[in-house]
């Protein structure tokens, strides 16, 4: 069953605009770049992502991935290095997050 792994991000007051999109950039890369330890071929499903249209909205940006089942999330958001660094520069140096809200679910399990 299929695993929608939602993350909606708010970056620091006066991340500037180029900064914000890199970083989206590699969130984007991360579908090539994560690679599955056992067929040893890229394991994200599907990408989407934007900016939120909600006027007022405390989260600006939101992404979506599709993974074929919770294993492979759990491995994405747990041992996938590329993850892990990716990770690790949105939350320092140049890429100053403000927050962020992460949520996954299987579509029809209540």
């Amino acid at each position: 069953m299929a695993v929608y792994h939602i993350v909606s991000l708010k970056f620091a007051p006066g991340t500037p605009a180029e900064n914000i999109v890199e970083s989206l950039n590699g969130v984007a890369g991360l579908q090539k770049s994560c690679i599955h330890p056992t067929t040893n071929l890229p394991y994200i499903k599907s990408f989407v992502a934007g900016r939120n249209t909600v006027p007022k909205a405390e989260y600006t940006h939101t992404f979506i991935m599709e993974f074929d089942s919770v294993e492979d999330r759990e491995y994405y958001m747990n041992l996938d290095p590329a993850h892990a660094a990716f990770t690790k520069v949105i939350t320092t140096g140049e890429f100053p997050l403000g927050g962020a809200q992460i949520m996954s679910f299987s579509a029809g399990d209540y």
